[in-house]
């Protein structure tokens, strides 16, 4: 395999798919990708990831602490209701409407 590399996009770190990510998950791809991914290259960006993912994974622990018995007690409406649509069309205001119930 031929690693992909271009001199473009090589130092953005901004709207990266994967900053939301928490570590198990990200590890679980570097491991899968390893021979894919051009280490020193993109060395900045994997650090940004690890540590994007350290920070979310510790905010995921805590949210769990926190919250995790007050969201199961939450009872499901058997037929929920989706709202799909384009951006900038309305659907935050139309869900803000909804949840005023």
């Amino acid at each position: 395999r031929r690693k992909f590399v271009t001199d473009k996009y090589r130092w953005e770190v901004k709207n990266n798919l994967l900053s939301g990510i928490v570590l198990g998950p990200l590890l679980q791809i570097f491991v899968r990708y390893r021979k894919d991914i051009a280490w020193v290259y993109y060395a900045h960006r994997v650090f940004f990831l690890v540590a994007m993912a350290c920070v979310n994974t510790f905010f995921s622990v805590l949210e769990d602490l926190l919250y995790s018995r007050a969201i199961e007690r939450v009872e499901l409406h058997p037929r929920p209701v989706f709202i799909l649509g384009h951006p900038r069309t309305g659907t935050t205001h139309v869900h803000n409407l909804l949840a005023q119930d």
